[in-house]
């Protein structure tokens, strides 16, 4: 004791106890601060490379979801099936006749004189996609004929077919007759009468059918005549009109 008072007397080791303890009051703060301040980076660049890497993972799932949701939208565009019928229908003959203003090979029949009731309109498609063009129709309805009704449909569509025979010709267009007639036990007989022919790249069925008790020839006569006048009118406007133009 006696020893470190005297040595601390001296004045040499005033100084150097002076500059010590002046080093010691600045030096142990700075390294305390120092410290924390190398923590706090620390701390903050791994946060900061969690938050990144959390980011990276959340972007990742959002981008697969739109992924998929792209892939879901491209299919039920471009292969989903939503005509599975190749049929397409449309709310009037109007609406038909628009559906197939870009098909210029199509024969198309003037209905406006038939007084057409219930009647259904269908574009007939290429394919059966959302956006598959129109190739053809399909049109049936019932007009009344005396005390029945009959009913009346028109069919087109493309076709690669090129060997068409036909019972007889109306501008050079050939045209086949069906006939058909059946009766069951009640007396109830069905008729049905149809009319095809082929121009260009595009085949046609127009027919009218009916069921009603008539029992003698004369009445059948008359109605199938009646049925096969209409029906041959309806081809035969038709077909001047796509000739013409």
């Amino acid at each position: 004791m006696c020893v470190a008072t005297s040595f601390y007397q001296r004045p040499a080791s005033r100084v150097y106890f002076f500059c010590y303890f002046q080093f010691a009051q600045f030096i142990i703060p700075y390294r305390s601060q120092s410290w924390i301040f190398e923590q706090r980076t620390i701390t903050k660049l791994t946060g900061g490379y969690v938050m990144k890497k959390r980011n990276y993972f959340k972007w990742a799932a959002i981008g697969i979801v739109c992924l998929l949701l792209l892939g879901i939208l491209w299919i039920y565009l471009f292969t989903w099936p939503v005509y599975p019928d190749f049929r397409k229908d449309v709310d009037s003959y109007e609406a038909l006749l628009a559906g197939l203003a870009d098909v210029p090979d199509v024969c198309i029949p003037d209905i406006s004189g038939l007084e057409l009731r219930d009647g259904s309109y269908q574009l007939v498609l290429e394919d059966r996609t959302l956006f598959s063009p129109a190739e053809g129709y399909d049109i049936h309805g019932y007009i009344q004929m005396y005390w029945i009704e009959v009913g009346c449909g028109f069919h087109g569509e493309g076709t690669s077919q090129t060997d068409f025979r036909g019972d007889e010709r109306y501008r050079d267009i050939p045209l086949r007759y069906n006939y058909d007639m059946n009766s069951n036990e009640s007396g109830i007989q069905s008729h049905k009468f149809d009319i095809d022919f082929y121009i260009g790249n595009h085949i046609y069925r127009f027919y009218a059918s009916c069921d009603s008790q008539i029992f003698n020839d004369e009445q059948i006569d008359s109605l199938n005549g009646e049925v096969q006048s209409i029906l041959k009118n309806i081809v035969y406007t038709s077909i001047d009109h796509f000739l013409d133009g």
